[in-house]
């Protein structure tokens, strides 16, 4: 967490993005007590509500680099890819208006997507903790820097792909819709402009919004939330459900064209390989080395001795 947030230096150094300290300071704040909480949980050695609130709690905090690098990646004004990732999706036989309309006229499933969708943050805030809970720590861990590790890829790969999305593209209105509430595809587009068009741009949390459109967070955390809850027999398929709604939503709530998906799973697939190879192997590692010292003591040669 440490290192993500000391990543947000050079961002700040190479681009012209700023950050208003002062409407941070809440969330900062929320740091410090349950910092405190935590401390004092470890005090009373209640470990396992302990590892609960700081795994919900890293990923909080982990949301601040990761906005600041999504501003600094769309900074830097590169041409506007919106034709091309329509072109991607023709390429593949997908047809975005034609998908969008037919979830508008059910609105069952407009609901359902809707949902889903605005599941995003309460999934990070709460699988982790949920996690820990049950005993799968690792995978609770394993979650947020899986999260961290997409979000910051998705911002790299976000310099060359700005993107507005499908609604403002397609100039297809929130007030044309029957039963899709697109406020989110044209939520962010204020400030996707403002960061592109300004000489400097001061991010402030009151206004941030998600402004990567290629690859797709939400497609991305869907895989990596599932991938996460996996490790629970009861967890695992109302939490696939649940996702692959997520990122089905993406594309008729989020404005993302379908390229996004699976642009945003294929980077998904990459952060889950990368934190197994950090988590897990670490994992094994000491467990060979608490094996190690084990079979490094002493052993009693008889009964009689081991009673001694």
């Amino acid at each position: 967490m440490l290192a993500a947030h000391l990543a947000i230096v050079p961002m700040i150094m190479l681009t012209k993005v700023s950050i208003d300290l002062a409407s941070f300071a809440q969330v900062y704040l929320f740091f410090l007590l349950f910092a405190a909480a935590a401390c004092y949980m470890h005090w009373r050695a209640m470990h396992l509500f302990k590892h609960a609130l700081l795994a919900s709690l890293f990923g909080l905090m982990l949301a601040i680099p990761v906005l600041v690098s999504t501003y600094a990646a769309i900074s830097l004004d590169m041409p506007l890819a919106d034709q091309r990732l329509i072109a991607m999706d023709k390429a593949i036989g997908f047809d975005w208006l034609r998908f969008v309309e037919y979830i508008d006229r059910q609105a069952w499933l407009a609901r359902i997507l809707q949902h889903s969708y605005e599941s995003f943050a309460l999934q990070l805030l709460v699988l982790p903790a949920l996690l820990v809970v049950i005993g799968k720590s690792e995978r609770g861990y394993g979650l947020v820097v899986a999260y961290a590790v997409l979000c910051f890829l998705s911002s790299f790969i976000s310099v060359w792909f700005p993107a507005l999305g499908a609604y403002p593209t397609y100039q297809l209105s929130a007030a044309a819709m029957q039963n899709i509430d697109a406020h989110f595809g044209y939520f962010f587009v204020d400030q996707f402009n403002a960061v592109r068009d300004h000489g400097a741009f001061t991010i402030s949390l009151g206004s941030a919004a998600g402004i990567i459109t290629f690859p797709s967070v939400h497609a991305g955390v869907a895989l990596v939330c599932s991938w996460a809850a996996w490790g629970s027999n009861w967890l695992r398929l109302p939490f696939l459900l649940l996702n692959i709604f997520m990122a089905l939503s993406a594309i008729s709530h989020g404005s993302h064209y379908l390229v996004d998906i699976v642009a945003g799973v294929a980077v998904a697939i990459l952060a889950i390989a990368i934190t197994s190879l950090v988590i897990f192997r670490r994992g094994t590692a000491n467990q060979s080395a608490v094996g190690t010292y084990v079979n490094s003591q002493p052993r009693p040669s008889s009964p009689a001795a081991a009673s001694d």
